[in-house]
């Protein structure tokens, strides 16, 4: 108490929060000691894929096969098995594979160009994975997610809330390409600011979603260009960056 009982009734009364009010705004205590206990993730493709959710950049010269290795991942992933000689088995689950690069026919004989390849039947992937491209057969809002504005980015995300909510939460996401999605959004892929703006949130995504997320990306897109090496070098230090070398 004050000496002055008048500026006293102007504070607000005061009550001692509750003992464990900290513990159950944060984590602490036990809970952190339990997070510390978990035991380390291993990567499903080691060397090449993060342990843990996140946005991996795939980087690499225009025509050297980024979509088809990507279509290899997601088939192998889908199908639950190594998706090149001398490479684990990937952990099967659901795969969605989002392509403003190409049409839905397109990508569909790639991926089975790619499952012939590894000798994997189609009843043993094509359930389990997830086309989003151009053709008559895409229906409502999936149609945004080409754009990958943050129109399109929402519908995807609400996509694997909804797969996670089922029990059959999406394992791997491939975006190809970032030149065609983020021009989809309008972004000016010379402005570092906006391509930055942009690939926050796919971070972010990858993250809240539980997912392995790879975005791939032209080094003359984006790498060689002085004026989006700024984004360039957010996206590496905020994800893994793999880069293909050309033959």
């Amino acid at each position: 108490m004050s000496a002055d009982p008048a500026a006293d009734s102007l504070l607000p009364d005061w009550t001692p929060l509750p003992a464990d009010h900290f513990s159950r705004m944060a984590l602490t205590g036990s809970t952190l000691r339990t997070i510390l206990d978990r035991p380390t993730p291993s990567s499903p493709l080691p060397g090449f894929l993060d342990p843990r959710p996140s946005l991996h950049l795939l980087v690499a010269s225009p025509k050297v096969g980024k979509t088809t290795l990507c279509a290899t991942l997601a088939v192998a992933a889908s199908a639950g098995i190594a998706p090149w000689r001398g490479a684990p088995a990937l952990p099967q689950g659901r795969v969605l594979f989002v392509t403003s690069e190409e049409g839905a026919a397109h990508i569909a004989a790639t991926m089975d160009r790619v499952a012939n390849r590894l000798g994997v039947a189609p009843e043993h992937w094509t359930e389990r994975l997830g086309v989003i491209a151009a053709d008559d057969l895409l229906q409502g809002q999936a149609e945004d997610v080409l754009t990958l504005n943050a129109g399109g980015r929402d519908h995807l995300e609400r996509i694997l809330e909804s797969s996670r909510k089922r029990g059959a939460p999406v394992r791997f996401l491939f975006l190809d390409s970032a030149s065609s999605l983020s021009a989809g959004a309008g972004v000016d892929e010379n402005d570092n600011s906006a391509v930055t703006a942009w690939l926050r949130p796919l971070q972010g995504l990858a993250i809240r979603g539980q997912v392995l997320s790879l975005l791939d990306t032209e080094e003359g897109d984006l790498a060689s260009d002085e004026r989006t090496a700024g984004a360039v070098r957010f996206a590496c230090s905020s994800s893994s960056s793999v880069r293909i070398a050309s033959s």
